[in-house]
């Protein structure tokens, strides 16, 4: 193994274990983060995903955690997702979100990295394999 990747290894796990600490622990980065989703059934999908991760300690606590699902019709790219986010923030935080510190993870898309994983985003496919391998 290469020196630089013995550096990008420890500093990997040095992230891993600054993640850790975290999971389960109160909040203190963001108020409030948000996933966008591509429709509605996969908002539920990714609401439930949040659910059981929240229950199983693996978030961050004192954060509130928001999935904002595109308008119907055509695509709206990130641009008009991130526009819609604001609305949506405005929605269910009223005036407050503006003095939030805000995540934006746009997460909504139709895309299939890996069959077993189709109603899901790319963004969970990750957390799923690091949890496979023991990572997180």
């Amino acid at each position: 193994m290469g020196e630089r990747s013995a550096a990008r290894r420890e500093d990997t796990g040095l992230r891993l274990a600054r993640f850790a600490a975290l999971r389960g622990a109160a909040g203190g980065f963001w108020d409030v983060v948000v996933l966008t989703a591509a429709d509605a059934a996969q908002a539920g999908a990714f609401r439930e995903q949040l659910a059981e991760k929240l229950r199983r300690g693996e978030l961050p606590r004192g954060v509130r955690y928001l999935v904002c699902a595109d308008p119907p019709g055509p695509r709206i790219g990130n641009g008009g997702s991130t526009l819609h986010v604001l609305r949506c923030l405005e929605e269910q935080c009223g005036d407050q979100w503006t003095s939030f510190t805000v995540l934006l993870i746009h997460s909504g898309k139709f895309s299939f990295p890996q069959a077993g994983f189709w109603t899901q985003s790319q963004i969970y496919f990750g957390t799923w394999y690091m949890t496979k391998l023991g990572g997180f």
